[in-house]
């Protein structure tokens, strides 16, 4: 049964539709905000960012691992697997309801947790390919699983960070 009452707080029992005005005033504008705002950080990566953040991350990440016993052979090889971070910008930079201070707090929030993960990915890398770069099937395998959540962790952390501007974003009419 549906009660007025779950209306009035924002939870009701019946899915809301999207609709075709939802898509013209809402969901295409996000589209073209978010590819324009990729596009352009797509760009100044290719530019001189990726050469940047390589510098960046061989200068502080071999030294820190080292303090464990892990060395890095295969990071120049993997630098191009770091760039997943530009979509997640994209996406906090665009989503509509949030204060600037919570998107930088946000932001700055996830890219610490999408470095971590690159530094993960990078070690895992290392130890399923080995020095002689040959992985075993199973090292195939959890390789191609690696790669492919590389490219979900932006837009998983992008949900779970946005949950309630996207929440008030899509039930607000």
């Amino acid at each position: 049964m549906h009660s007025p009452e779950a209306d009035q707080k924002g939870f009701s029992s019946r899915p809301k539709r999207v609709t075709p005005r939802f898509m013209r005033e809402k969901f295409l504008p996000f589209i073209l905000k978010f590819t324009v705002i990729s596009l352009i950080l797509f760009a100044l990566w290719y530019w001189k960012g990726e050469y940047y953040y390589f510098l960046f991350f061989n200068s502080t990440i071999p030294n820190f691992l080292k303090l464990f016993g892990i060395e890095l052979i295969l990071l120049p090889l993997l630098v191009p697997l770091f760039y997943n971070f530009l979509p997640f910008i994209s996406l906090i930079l665009i989503i509509p309801g949030i204060k600037s201070p919570k998107i930088l707090q946000k932001l700055l929030f996830g890219l610490l947790l999408i470095f971590i993960w690159q530094i993960l990915l990078a070690e895992f890398l290392f130890l399923i390919h080995g020095e002689s770069n040959t992985p075993s099937d199973a090292g195939l395998t959890l390789s191609l699983i690696l790669y492919f959540l590389n490219w979900c962790i932006p837009f998983i952390l992008w949900l779970i960070l946005a949950r309630k501007s996207l929440y008030a974003w899509f039930t607000t009419k």
